[in-house]
């Protein structure tokens, strides 16, 4: 009988990191919060990869805004964890990551990672391990190795405490609150109002 440890999926073989691996960051693998739970056999997978509601509204609230506002032509707005292959070591999962669509031509589409760095990335929270995440100090790195891959602007929104994260290459990071006007690909957008707005928040 097979084991968890034994499985060998198709996206092992296509070098694909493997539940309850989220990501790998130069070779370090970063768990999914609460894989331990996963392990032992006391949690389901769907409970340990899933997002919360109040995070998956606003990434469907955001992704919607963007589909709007964004020439469709001209963009690939992807989401669902969507994978990134920055190097053999290094692959990231992004909630929201906008890609030009001449750099993803349709006959390039398939089953694995995207392998060009995406106009803008935008994070809701983050599912790593809490210990993966504070050794590494993992949306820091995250932030960087985006930014060295050539994403042009990464937007981490935080609901607890609510701040959002603004980076930029060669420019200084900015933090600021839910109530700052910020700009997402050119539009600015107020998340607090927004989410307001939307009936997400109070």
């Amino acid at each position: 009988m097979k084991t968890r440890d034994h499985i060998r999926s198709s996206s092992q073989r296509r070098g694909i990191p493997e539940f309850p691996v989220m990501e790998k960051i130069e070779g370090i693998p970063v768990y999914y919060r609460g894989y331990r739970q996963y392990l032992k056999g006391v949690s389901p997978k769907e409970n340990v990869m899933g997002s919360g509601m109040l995070q998956s509204l606003i990434t469907s609230a955001i992704l919607v805004y963007l589909a709007r506002l964004l020439e469709e032509s001209e963009y690939w707005i992807s989401t669902n964890e969507s994978g990134l292959r920055i190097s053999d070591k290094t692959m990231l999962a992004n909630d929201i990551a906008v890609f030009k669509r001449s750099e993803v031509p349709v006959k390039a589409i398939g089953k694995g990672y995207f392998t060009v760095p995406p106009v803008a990335v935008i994070e809701i929270d983050t599912k790593a391990d809490p210990e993966i995440e504070q050794s590494m100090n993992y949306p820091s790195k995250k932030t960087q190795l985006l930014l060295d891959f050539g994403v042009q602007e990464v937007i981490w929104i935080f609901t607890d405490p609510r701040k959002i994260w603004l980076a930029t290459p060669n420019q200084p990071w900015s933090v600021v609150e839910w109530n700052q006007e910020i700009s997402i690909m050119g539009h600015s957008i107020q998340l607090d109002f927004f989410l307001r707005e939307k009936g997400i928040i109070e």
